[in-house]
């Protein structure tokens, strides 16, 4: 048996082979060897923003970036439709697909009053947290130093906007009733069809008090039944998976109740900070502001969605849905908790030609001035695709002492590009606004949204930001 100690005697002649054989760079018999004084070649590893950052593309906000670069152009997808199907709106039967996109053509007809109007409408409606209530909110959370008020006061924002969207919740839970209802067995399908009735007759008949009665009917009902369908049938299938979705819906559902609302605003009317600030405020005041959010629909809205459902289904033509699924993905990333962006669409006529745009507004982007101190201001990026002309990029930033213009215009605007630059350097004197920098220039490609506001990479996340 070896001594592992090594207390025996060592062979001879191998006691300081590494002493008296050092190993050299320049030695054939060894492989790979590595010079540690100096760099001989590049590691094979090139430079990323998203690895210089340490994103970690298995969490949520590296998905979220992810989709952020890969998904279509939303302008341009809209335009082709609307451009290109306009035309046949007027040789059809008005009806389904075609009758909800002639109703969005008729809804641009705008005059300058309607479509400011229109866009304001849009604006209040873009961030549930935007108005001035929440406003207070957001500047107390960051100036007090009581870590109870700050995990109050969030807890406060999660349960008001649970509240805030309880309708399209339980909306959301009717559909995927519907969908279970789809793969059940035959014998259990018209048993979950009459508690489906059940439900949307409480949701007809619903009072002020009866979403307790909502969700106990929910709770008691729905959750037992189809627990006890999964135990009888074994379905690992589809079933289980959209009774996982349907369970998170019932407890956001049940977590928007007017009376939690209530409770947790007494408990941070509690806090002496927040009373000197919201003194006079009652959770009758909470109750209209969300009534005033969920009235607060356009009418583009309403039949955008509608053919954006029928699209979907593929009545707009096979061919167009993978479009419209492009469309959707697009829309929901617009509408993601790391999206800091206030996201508008505007369809208008422009000198008679149809004309789509997006709008992404960042109303607290931050900027250094000539003293390199951040200061406060705003930044839009501004797409807008005009039929026959191409697609334009607009990007704004105003500062309190000016604004900074770039405009990119399409290579079919190129030769009249001084006449571009004299109407905006007029229309910005003309509404009295200081022009402090102007770049002009034609687009090679249309910009990113990351390209503009860069700052999605730090994470940042606000109480303004949609939910």
């Amino acid at each position: 048996m070896s001594d592992i100690l090594k207390v025996n005697n060592p062979t001879a002649g191998f006691d300081n082979a590494s002493r008296t054989h050092p190993v050299s760079v320049n030695d054939t018999n060894v492989q790979n060897i590595v010079d540690m004084t100096k760099v001989t070649r590049s590691d094979g590893k090139s430079g990323n923003a998203e690895k210089e950052l340490g994103l970690n593309y298995g969490s949520n906000f590296g998905t979220f970036l992810e989709a952020l670069r890969n998904t279509p152009n939303i302008t341009e997808i809209l335009s082709d439709i609307l451009f290109q199907m306009s035309g046949e709106t007027q040789q059809v039967s008005q009806n389904g697909f075609m009758s909800e996109l002639t109703n969005i053509l008729k809804g641009m007809n705008l005059t300058q009053d309607e479509l400011l109007s229109f866009i304001k409408e849009q604006s209040s409606a873009a961030g549930k947290f935007n108005n001035v209530f929440f406003q207070a909110v957001e500047k107390l959370l960051e100036n007090t130093k009581s870590a109870d008020l700050q995990m109050e006061m969030l807890n406060f924002v999660k349960i008001y906007n649970d509240a805030s969207s309880s309708q399209s919740t339980l909306k959301n839970i009717q559909s995927i009733l519907k969908n279970i209802s789809t793969y059940m067995t035959s014998n259990y399908r018209q048993q979950l069809q009459n508690i489906m009735d059940k439900l949307t007759e409480l949701n007809q008949n619903r009072s002020e008090g009866s979403q307790s009665d909502i969700t106990s009917f929910l709770k008691k009902e729905v959750v037992p039944f189809l627990s006890n369908y999964i135990k009888n049938t074994n379905n690992m299938g589809k079933v289980r998976d959209f009774i996982a979705m349907l369970t998170l819906s019932i407890a956001k559902y049940e977590n928007g109740s007017m009376d939690k609302l209530g409770q947790s605003f007494n408990r941070l009317m509690d806090f002496r900070d927040f009373n000197n600030v919201f003194n006079g405020i009652t959770v009758d005041d909470l109750k209209k502001l969300i009534q005033n959010e969920n009235t607060n629909e356009t009418d583009f809205s309403k039949y955008f969605t509608d053919a954006l459902k029928r699209g979907l289904k593929g009545e707009g033509g096979w061919e167009t849905k993978s479009a419209f699924q492009n469309i959707l993905q697009s829309l929901l990333l617009n509408e993601s908790v790391y999206m800091p962006l206030n996201h508008i669409m505007v369809p208008a006529y422009i000198d008679g030609r149809p004309m789509f745009s997006e709008i992404w507004v960042d109303p607290k982007h931050k900027e250094k001035n000539e003293k390199g101190v951040k200061e406060d201001c705003k930044r839009l990026l501004v797409k807008f695709d005009i039929k026959d002309l191409g697609l334009f990029d607009l990007i704004i930033t105003q500062k309190k002492n000016g604004v900074d213009l770039q405009l990119y215009y399409p290579e079919a605007l190129k030769q009249r590009e001084d006449g571009i630059k004299k109407d905006i350097v007029g229309i910005m004197e003309k509404n009295g606004l200081n022009l402090r920098n102007f770049a002009l220039g034609m687009s090679s490609k249309s910009k990113t949204i990351e390209e503009v506001f860069p700052q999605i990479y730090e994470r940042i996340n606000m109480i303004d930001v949609k939910i």
